[in-house]
């Protein structure tokens, strides 16, 4: 686990690395302010300057001016950590950020780790770790669906609900805690059946946002298409038209591809990770065999398959096998090569399956929209209007166990047994407190910064 410290000076370059107009360096603890000034030569006195205010002036490295800067302060609590932070906006280019990093550590900095700034920004209150995730979240966002949904988990929209959960579920406890201390007091307490029907609502909460999951991998994986077909049968071509550019070598050359290669595209507004892979068929050679392995394994990721069967010749003994394995998940048939003639047998075949096709000519102007509109028809979001969607793993198997815990409380409370229901529910809401962060736990808080970006 990182060893993170967390009453010093920190220091990282939040922008990219290399050339560039600008570059910032990013300075934050307790001893920011006093060291800023004792290496930025300007008006004004950097230690008892205003928080949220710029000043312009230069930084010498070993007597030799460095770079004229501009140097914003933040001052506790009113910055994005929470403590008190400078950042230097300096020319951008490798060598002056570096040197200004190196001399910040000479001054007392030590180099931050990876998310180390939203950490901070956690610990020191400013956001729970659900609006945590989020920030990483929003970082790599691959389209504007995942964006907005991230924006919404920044803005609090889950932590308000899994704080309504959390609340709801108290309120339980304490009626099932007064029943059980005072049993024979009269405190007007709710009967076990109103009980009840307030915690099936609650599990019926935790359900939708368990399903919404699904949604929220799509949103920032994207909707994972694998492209499968004996070899030399235009996958690879297949995968370059998708993206509009020569991705992989095409070759007549069967085998060629023995590896699977991945991109990322948008077809019809939609997220696709498109996966090319080896072309299956009976091989001796290791090394393509072990591409064939991989291959197959794809199948039960995909979200959608492509089979790519050659339609100027007559279907192969391969052809039909490979047809009856991916028939178990969503397919779409691409019978390629009609420029080369047309197999009425392997036509008539392929129609026969009832399946969706379309016929093309990958090294030809072929009109690829009604493939898309193809894998439209597969492939379609949750809802994701006015939805709270989950978007990580982490947070999905915390509320499935909570979920778990509640379902055994409900069981309880209908055959009366309401000390086992009490537990249940407790156990729900540890669960809930580790997903909100309100109980800490190093290890999963270093897995989830690691994660981050240095600078972050």
């Amino acid at each position: 686990m990182t060893n993170y410290r967390y009453n010093d000076t920190i220091v990282a370059i939040a922008t990219p690395r290399g050339r560039g107009a600008l570059s910032v360096v990013r300075l934050s603890g307790s001893e920011s302010l006093s060291i800023g000034k004792r290496i930025f030569k300007g008006k004004g006195n950097l230690e008892t300057a205003p928080g949220n205010s710029a000043h312009l002036g230069k930084i010498y490295y070993r007597d030799h001016l460095l770079d004229q800067v501009i140097v914003t302060v933040f001052r506790t609590p009113h910055s994005y950590t929470g403590e008190d932070m400078l950042e230097f906006s300096v020319h951008g280019g490798s060598f002056i950020s570096g040197k200004l990093l190196e001399i910040l550590c000479g001054e007392g900095a030590r180099l931050a780790e990876p998310g180390e700034f939203t950490l901070r920004r956690f610990l020191n209150g400013k956001i729970d770790l659900l609006q945590a995730e989020a920030v990483n979240v929003i970082v790599e966002a691959p389209n504007q669906n995942a964006l907005e949904n991230a924006i919404s988990h920044l803005e609090g929209e889950l932590s308000q609900k899994i704080s309504s959960i959390e609340q709801n579920l108290q309120n339980i406890q304490t009626e099932l805690t007064a029943s059980l201390d005072f049993p024979e007091e009269e405190l007007n307490l709710k009967p076990e059946n109103e009980l009840k029907t307030e915690l099936d609502k609650v599990c019926s909460i935790l359900q939708k946002l368990v399903q919404s999951y699904e949604t929220g991998r799509i949103l920032s994986e994207g909707f994972s298409i694998v492209i499968t077909g004996k070899p030399n049968v235009g996958k690879s071509s297949l995968f370059n038209r998708l993206l509009r550019e020569d991705r992989v070598i095409v070759s007549p050359t069967p085998g060629t591809t023995r590896d699977i290669v991945d991109a990322h595209l948008i077809v019809n507004n939609l997220p696709i990770h498109l996966f090319d892979t080896a072309g299956i068929r009976r091989v001796q050679d290791s090394l393509e065999l072990e591409g064939v392995q991989r291959s197959r394994n794809k199948f039960n990721q995909a979200d959608l398959i492509i089979l790519v069967l050659d339609l100027s010749q007559p279907l192969t003994d391969e052809d039909l096998r490979l047809y009856k394995e991916v028939n178990r998940y969503p397919v779409i048939v691409l019978l390629n090569k009609s420029d080369l003639g047309i197999c009425r047998t392997t036509k008539e075949l392929v129609t026969k399956w009832n399946v969706d096709h379309c016929q093309s000519s990958l090294i030809k102007d072929w009109d690829i929209e009604e493939l898309h509109d193809l894998i439209g028809k597969h492939l379609e979001y949750g809802d994701i209007e006015n939805s709270v969607i989950l978007t990580s793993i982490r947070q999905k198997v915390l509320l499935q166990e909570a979920l778990c815990s509640l379902n055994k409380a409900c069981e309880m409370l209908t055959e009366s047994t309401m000390d086992i229901a009490h537990f249940e529910i407790e156990a729900a809401l540890v669960k809930i407190q580790h997903l909100q962060g309100k109980i800490i736990d190093p290890e999963i808080l270093d897995n989830i910064f690691s994660k981050f970006c240095i600078g972050k």
